[in-house]
This record gives C-alpha cells, sequence and structure tokens, in this order.
C-alpha cells in the first residue's frame, strides 16, 4: 500500500543543474513529495532505477541520494550502488560495477558518492541502493521512496521477504510508480535541449478538428519557455510554435505537457505518428531524444472515461472516516462523472467478505482495480486516471417490472475501434445511496483534531468517538460475478456498434450478512455497470444510471447530508403533464414543495 510521508523533501526540491557540466537526474520529474511503499516487514530491500538515454551516453555517474524515512538504528546496511544488470547470487542482491556504504543522515537521506565516476555506456546501467529494515514503527513499514510515474526504466524491486525476484513495479499502480532517487551526473550536457514524449496511442475523432498531447522533457540546464516542432502521420503533416504559459523549470527531467493543434482527419484508422522537436528557446534541439513516434488513432468518437473508484470500510473502523469523507467530497466536485463504490465490512451494510481486489486493511481503496491506495489518495490520483482516453464508452438504463418487484440494468456499450479476439464482459453492481440506521455508530478516531476541515470532516472532528445519525452513500448491495456477465460482450469486436445486454436485481430479496434485508428505499437505488477486460481482470471504463425513480444524478454532485427545509406539500403529475389526484399504479411527476418555497420535480413509480 502507498503511504504518505513527510520527509527532508528539500533535497529532491534542488534537482537541477548545479553548474552546466553537472545535473541530477531523477524519474521524479515534477518535484513531487515522495510517498513511501512497502511490505511491512522486517526484511532487505533492493530498489534501482536504469538509465538508459541516449543523452547520456558518455556522461559520468558520480553519486546517488534518496530519501529514506527512518534513523540508522531502525534501517541498517545501506548501500547505493550500479550494476549492468539486475542479479542474485544466494538469493543477495549482487552489483557487478561498484557498491559504496553509506547511513541515513539526520534529515532522512542516504547520500552516496562514488569512489569513481562511472560512464554510462549506450546499453545503459542500473543504479541502485538496498537497505535493511531492523524495527517497524510509523514509516518504516513503508520505506521505499516512489512518486508517481511510468516510465518502464523507474521502478525495480528485490527483498528477502516478499519480493524474492527482481520485478518492475512500475505497472503494479495507477496510473503508475517511480523511484524518487535521485543520480548525480556530469558531463557535456546541452542548455537548450528537450526530449520529445508521446502516450503510446493518440485518440482523435473523425471528421472534427483536435488537439494532441506532446510531453515536453527538458533536457538542458536553461528553462524552456518555447519550441517549434513538427508532425507527420501517414500521409499527413504538419509544424508550429508553441509557447508554454508557465516555462518548464530549468532542470532536467521537468516536463510539461502541450496540447497541439491537428487539422480535421477524414479517414477512420491506426497510423504511424512521429512528433520532433525541433527547436527550443529558438535554439535547433540537438537531443538524442528530439523525436517521439507512436501510434495516431482516427475514431468515430471520444468516450468519456469514468474511472472506477472503490472504497473498504465499515462502520466499526476508527480510521475510515477518511473513505467516508472523501468519498463525498468527490461526489460534490465531480457529480455524475465520478463513479464510487463502497464495500462494508463486518457491519448492517456489508453484503460479501469476498471482494474484487485484495484489502490488507481498513480503510483501503482502489482506482479501476490496479493498486491498493489508501482513500486520502483518491483526490490527486483520480484526475491523472481520468485523462487517459479508453476503448469503449457504457451507458446504463433502469427500468421497474409491472409490480416494482425487480429493476433490469440494461447497457449499451461502444467500443472506438474493431477488436478480434475480445474477452471483455459486462459486470453489474446494485448501488443505494441516502442509507441510513438508527442504531448505526460509526466508529471515530478524529473527534477533536484541528488539522482537519470542511463540512464532512467537521462530522467527525466536531463529533464523539461514535458518530451517529451519518449519510451512507454509494453503497454496493449486490453484484454479478466480478469478472463479468458470460456472453455480455461479443468475441469480434466492430468499432461504434452499440451492444445491448440486460441484467436484473430484485431489490427486496437483498440481505446483508446477517440475513436481514438491505432496501431502504427503492428510489434511491441505481446500477454501476462496468466493462471488465477479463485479461487483467480490470474495468476499461464504467457509468452510473439515473436513480430508479427516473432521477439523475446532480451534475454537481452536491449531495446534502440534511436539509433545513422540509417537504410541505407533494403532488402528481401523470408523463402528459396533467394532475393526478388518486395516482393509480404507473409512472408519474411527483413536484415537491418546501418550506423554503423552492420546488423540486422528479419521476416516481407508484407501486
Amino acid at each position: 500500500m502507498i503511504r504518505f510521508y513527510i520527509a527532508a523533501a528539500a533535497a529532491l526540491a534542488s534537482i537541477g543543474a548545479a553548474a552546466q557540466s553537472t545535473l541530477d537526474f531523477s524519474y521524479n520529474t515534477a518535484g513531487e513529495q515522495p510517498r513511501g511503499y512497502g511490505f511491512h516487514k522486517l526484511e532487505t530491500y533492493d530498489v534501482a532505477i536504469r538509465i538508459q538515454n541516449p543523452s547520456f551516453t558518455g556522461a559520468r555517474i558520480i553519486g546517488m541520494y534518496v530519501t529514506i524515512p527512518g534513523t540508522a538504528a531502525q534501517i541498517t546496511d545501506c548501500s547505493g550502488w550500479l550494476s549492468t544488470d539486475l542479479r542474485l547470487e544466494n538469493k543477495v542482491n549482487a552489483p557487478d560495477i561498484a557498491s559504496k556504504a553509506g547511513v541515513i543522515d539526520d534529515h532522512e537521506m542516504l547520500y552516496i558518492t562514488f569512489d569513481e565516476p562511472y560512464t554510462i555506456p549506450a546499453e545503459g546501467v542500473y543504479v541502485g541502493y538496498s537497505m535493511t529494515v531492523t524495527e517497524l514503527q510509523g514509516m518504516t513499514e513503508a520505506p521505499v521512496a516512489v512518486v508517481y510515474g511510468t516510465d518502464p526504466n523507474g521502478f525495480f524491486i528485490h527483498s528477502s521477504r516478499s519480493q524474492r525476484k527482481w520485478a518492475s513495479y512500475v505497472d503494479r499502480f495507477d496510473p503508475g510508480a517511480v523511484s524518487a532517487m535521485v543520480v548525480q551526473l556530469e558531463g557535456d550536457f546541452s542548455a537548450d535541449a528537450a526530449a520529445a514524449r508521446l502516450p503510446q496511442t493518440s485518440f482523435v475523432e473523425v471528421n472534427r478538428e483536435s488537439t494532441f498531447s506532446l510531453t515536453v522533457v527538458n533536457s538542458g540546464s536553461k528553462p524552456v519557455s518555447g519550441i517549434d516542432y513538427s508532425w507527420s502521420a501517414d500521409e499527413w503533416s504538419g509544424f508550429g510554435s508553441y509557447t508554454f504559459p508557465t516555462q518548464i523549470e530549468g532542470h532536467f527531467g521537468a516536463s510539461a505537457t502541450a496540447s497541439l493543434p491537428l487539422p480535421t482527419l477524414e479517414r477512420l484508422g491506426t497510423y504511424p505518428f512521429t512528433v520532433k522537436i525541433d527547436r527550443v528557446n529558438g535554439v535547433e534541439n540537438r537531443d538524442a531524444g528530439a523525436s517521439a513516434s507512436a501510434e495516431l488513432t482516427v475514431v468515430p468518437f471520444i468516450p468519456v472515461n469514468r474511472p472506477l473508484v472503490e472504497e473498504y470500510t465499515g462502520l466499526w473502523c476508527g480510521n475510515c472516516p477518511r473513505g467516508y469523507v472523501t468519498l463525498e467530497e468527490m461526489n460534490e466536485l465531480y457529480g455524475e462523472q465520478f463513479v464510487a463504490l463502497a464495500w462494508h465490512n463486518g457491519d448492517p451494510m456489508a453484503v460479501t467478505d469476498d471482494y474484487p481486489s485484495y484489502v490488507s486493511g481498513f480503510p483501503t481503496a482502489y482506482i479501476n482495480r490496479a493498486s491498493e491506495i489508501d482513500p486520502t489518495d483518491i483526490p490527486g490520483l483520480f484526475p491523472q486516471v481520468r485523462a487517459e482516453i479508453p476503448l469503449a464508452d457504457i451507458d446504463v438504463a433502469l427500468e421497474w417490472n409491472a409490480d416494482g418487484t425487480v429493476l433490469t440494468a440494461t447497457s449499451t456499450t461502444r467500443f472506438v475501434k474493431d477488436v478480434e479476439w475480445a474477452d471483455y464482459a459486462v459486470a453489474y453492481v446494485l448501488v443505494q445511496d441516502g442509507m441510513k440506521g438508527d442504531t448505526w455508530v460509526q466508529s471515530n478516531y478524529y473527534a477533536g483534531d484541528t488539522t482537519l476541515t470542511g463540512k464532512y470532516w467537521d462530522l467527525f472532528t466536531q463529533g464523539k468517538s461514535g458518530v451517529v445519525g451519518l449519510t451512507y452513500n454509494d453503497v454496493a448491495i449486490a453484484y454479478t460475478t466480478f469478472e463479468g456477465v458470460d456472453g455480455s460482450l461479443p468475441e469480434v469486436i466492430a468499432m461504434d456498434t452499440a451492444y445491448e445486454h440486460s441484467c436484473s436485481f430484485r431489490p427486496g430479496e437483498v440481505l446483508n450478512q446477517s440475513g436481514d434485508p438491505l432496501l431502504q428505499n427503492p428510489d434511491n437505488l441505481r446500477v454501476v455497470a462496468m466493462i471488465i477486460d477479463r485479461t487483467t481482470g480490470r474495468p476499461i471504463n464504467c457509468n452510473s444510471s439515473a436513480y430508479a425513480d427516473g432521477r439523475d444524478r446532480p451534475e454537481s454532485g452536491i449531495r446534502a447530508l440534511a436539509t433545513e427545509a422540509s417537504v410541505s406539500d407533494i403532488s402528481y403529475y401523470d408523463l402528459q403533464g396533467r394532475r393526478v389526484m388518486h395516482p393509480v399504479p404507473g409512472l408519474y411527476l411527483r413536484v415537491e414543495t418546501l418550506t423554503d418555497g423552492t420546488r423540486r420535480t422528479v419521476r416516481h413509480l407508484v407501486r
């Protein structure tokens, strides 16, 4: 699990060229505050990155440094090392170039200066560090400093008990994690230079002017204020200039992403796509990575990306208010674009302990079932995951049967391109909002905390050790298989074809783990439908229906826990707008007039 810790970030913040002949390199290109990762055991960790960049061939490695949260007594046998590959001898890390012992200083930093500078060959080199955790206390349970990133060379790990073979851990997280290690280099580095980075595939909509994203990575010692670039895709080509609203900082690895225009493309398909940064700050760009190649896919539509957020919680859990607060704030911020499932444990809302993802403790959370995170990580990660373009879009609609006992969800899925030998399926979860219990008491470890503020935190910081009267939303109360329903999507998928599939629930028969009914208000039911990639078990996109009574989820997402205004009058109208004094079973418009004078209209099924 990723955990936050506050460390001596001053050194990381100083990533930059001390002189034109030296620079500090890190995959922490944004200079983020490191987070801790670890296996919560007494064991030896070996952590590495790989440097294989044409810009660095011939440069020399003189040292490295990294944040390690702990003291020299809690973490021992620290060293930095260089190796041509990642190898083990008798199950112990065995670097073959250089190794230098060191200790953690008072600022929780490990600094290593190698006895001899090492010249980086064209085939690259691994740079790493090792340490042994001798005392589990606080952040020593997660002593490996990581930041979010996706570079495949950015994070390798081995440990003596938990990860007994070297493995890349970049993709164990969503949207990815890289080591916060900094490598000190010396060489002949250009002042005005930048490398180009493209996503693996850039999606643009057919017959519409669009844009593509180009990440510009500073490989010089001066800030980057602007670039001149050129591009080509099949028979199309173009060029342009771009000035950054805020210049890219003047250190190697600092980066920014530019949204650059493309003309209208009139032919669907996937084409080789090349972009070159020709000039940086008006100076010819001689960086070896000035060009980047990927794919440009012209698609019939651009899907809306709704990452699936899942939180694991329980009334008995005193730390779980932080998950409650996070979901409520995210719902308020993103509204219908935020899709969350709250899986309860050991309380009246719990329906299973066989969860779709591994849960090491409560509270915990996942985004697209990628990696276990703390719920407080959701606000920072969600926008990054949401920025990606998914392969497909999905909608879901609800309908009651005649007697209001069966709720049927019908999903409509469309893919942006043809897929042969597809292994996708649709999974469904029945969700109930607005759940309450007179005897429900939320355990609360935050009573009296003065550092946490906001209207949702106030429920806990200004409350008692047990908080009553809460409203629980996003509660998962019934579900199909987590892997998706067999046959819900075909094996051969045609681009821009609508595939419908239906799934039914009997809400009145839904029971919790104690055998008690869970249905409180059928109007507050909705269904989350998700497209599951069965090769990975992860959702590629999802959506929530409107409520079972026809109400849309609010765009603002504001969901009040209570309101001072109460309902003073209720009237019913048929779907042609005629007032009905005595409704018979059927669908109506219910108009509620509140004591503050406001009115609200919702669809209402009379059973």
